[in-house]
């Protein structure tokens, strides 16, 4: 691999990490469903202390996936990148297959298994990386369509 293939899945990866944590899906899912919300209201709707939540959404904002507007002495945030939630159905179709799976498994042993909730169809990702100066890549996602939010 060579250095310039190596620095995007390096920036790739940075983004994936970033997304590694309970609390920071939760809150990206919470912007999905309500376009902006103030540090505050996340602190809350989280259960965690202000300092603890304020690192989660610095951490998702420097990967680039949030960004923030300070309102006077509130700072709110939202998503930088709806496309995003196509890689949060990607994961439920994930473990769609594997709850498929672990149901088969469970059939074959007599044993029963609830049922899946429905099956998702997420909608492909291209991700188009053009490189600056300062060997910062700019990764531009390419989408299909929208896709298709299940509600509830």
């Amino acid at each position: 691999m060579d250095a310039q293939t190596r620095a995007r899945y390096e920036a790739k990866s940075k983004i994936i990490k970033s997304l590694a944590h309970p609390t920071r899906l939760f809150i990206i899912d919470e912007l999905a469903r309500g376009g902006e919300r103030c540090v505050c209201e996340l602190t809350e709707m989280v259960g965690a202390d202000m300092s603890t939540v304020s690192k989660h959404l610095a951490l998702l904002k420097d990967a680039g996936i949030l960004q923030d507007e300070k309102r006077g002495s509130m700072v709110f945030y939202r998503l930088r990148v709806n496309c995003i939630l196509t890689f949060f159905d990607c994961v439920e179709s994930v473990l769609m297959g594997r709850a498929e799976a672990q149901q088969k498994l469970f059939a074959r042993d007599g044993i029963a298994a609830p049922e899946p909730e429905e099956e998702c169809c997420p909608v492909p990702i291209r991700m188009n990386v053009s490189w600056m100066a300062g060997d910062a890549p700019i990764l531009t996602p390419q989408i299909a369509k929208a896709p298709v939010r299940a509600s509830g």
